[in-house]
């Protein structure tokens, strides 16, 4: 059994227990029936504490404690949760509980409260593949290599001046639904980063990672949209990200991510395509702390032209998000890739694997035989439905 406490998005505090934590999160944040009346009516923001235990008499007891406790004091073992019997509910020291990592759960739920971007222009070549270099050609850049723009993908609650579809969730790690009357659409092969978010009044201080996964920043080579997220989120399973993502303790080239790879591939007909140029995430035109800086730069001072959005006024009105996810660029097409769009049966497959421990046909050959659930692999296999 699992006792947790939530933050409400009323900044109140929620306690429960579930034997099933991952149903239970979704069911509070409506995104399946059955979740109690008072967080459906406030909407959840975080999980901020979570423990386990093998006796159901136990979990009771402690969340009856923790109800009882004052909200100073709820907020003090929220940053101290291994002290629960030892300093917050001694009464409770005869049983046994243990600390449970919340972080991997979040990670292996959902993005519902995440603001979600991408980075347009972050690997050589690939504007020119997708035929959106023209797009950019009148915005003014200090570094040639620079990405051109950071994209919203997802604003969770979107607000005016956000455009109202940024508030519909785009994100499936199984399913592309075919945009209506649209022809080309085509896999965007990237590295995702999830960050932390630390605010200073109306701009974003810090963004600290956490983690990182394989992302499809699905586009349709839409002729004549005037904003890049009109090519991005057409509505519900219009993108993808792995629901297995990797923690990161750090961005930057001691980390684990200096040793991954990006691959993709369609499958066809039982065939394996590859379809974007297999690529290492250290790579990027911009990665580590150049990235950050720029990032940062973008979410505070990007404006409203050409392609490129306002983004910062778009957080602010949503209430200025803790959680963010950046795609941080696709990588090049093959020929294969360049030239074929997905259709109703393909299989979209990304992954993200250390290039240290597989080679690029082993990753290959454990596509066709659907071999990728290793713990130090992220992928993706989102099938195209109508």
């Amino acid at each position: 059994m699992f006792i947790y406490i939530l933050r409400c998005g009323d900044d109140s505090l929620y306690t429960g227990i579930a034997a099933d934590i991952q149903k239970r999160i979704k069911q509070h944040r409506g995104e399946i029936s059955g979740g109690a009346k008072y967080t459906r009516s406030r909407g959840v923001k975080k999980l901020e504490a979570l423990w386990q235990t093998d006796d159901s008499t136990a979990a009771r007891k402690m969340e009856y404690a923790i109800k009882k406790l004052t909200r100073v004091t709820k907020e003090e073992l929220i940053s101290a949760p291994e002290l629960i019997t030892e300093k917050y509910i001694p009464s409770l020291s005869d049983y046994d509980y243990k600390v449970a990592d919340k972080e991997e759960l979040i990670l292996k739920t959902d993005l519902t409260a995440t603001a979600t971007f991408g980075v347009a222009g972050n690997f050589t070549g690939h504007l020119e593949q997708a035929g959106e270099a023209s797009d950019f050609k009148n915005m003014k850049v200090d570094d040639a290599a620079a990405p051109k723009a950071i994209f919203p993908t997802y604003i969770p609650g979107a607000k005016e001046p956000a455009p109202k579809f940024l508030s519909v969730f785009p994100f499936d790690p199984d399913t592309i639904l075919y945009p209506a009357d649209q022809k080309k659409l085509q896999i965007e092969p990237e590295c995702a980063v999830i960050f932390e978010a630390e605010w200073e009044g109306t701009s974003l201080k810090s963004l600290k990672a956490i983690a990182f996964g394989a992302s499809n920043d699905c586009s349709i080579r839409r002729d004549g949209a005037k904003k890049i997220s009109l090519k991005k989120n057409w509505g519900k399973c219009s993108k993808g990200f792995s629901a297995h993502a990797i923690p990161l303790d750090s961005f930057d080239e001691n980390s684990v991510i200096n040793d991954y790879r990006i691959a993709s591939f369609l499958v066809r007909d039982g065939k394996v395509y590859p379809y974007g140029e297999d690529s290492a995430v250290k790579d990027y035109s911009y990665i580590y702390g150049r990235l950050m800086n720029w990032m940062l730069d973008k979410f505070n001072n990007q404006q409203d032209e050409g392609p490129a959005e306002n983004i910062n006024a778009y957080l602010n009105a949503a209430g200025r998000p803790e959680r963010i996810l950046v795609s941080i660029g696709a990588t090049r097409y093959t020929e294969f890739g360049e030239t074929n769009f997905l259709t109703y049966g393909d299989h979209s497959v990304v992954v993200l694997y250390p290039g240290s421990k597989y080679s690029s046909d082993q990753i290959e050959k454990m596509v066709l035989e659907n071999d990728l659930e290793k713990e130090d692999i992220s992928y993706l296999d989102q099938v195209v439905c109508e």
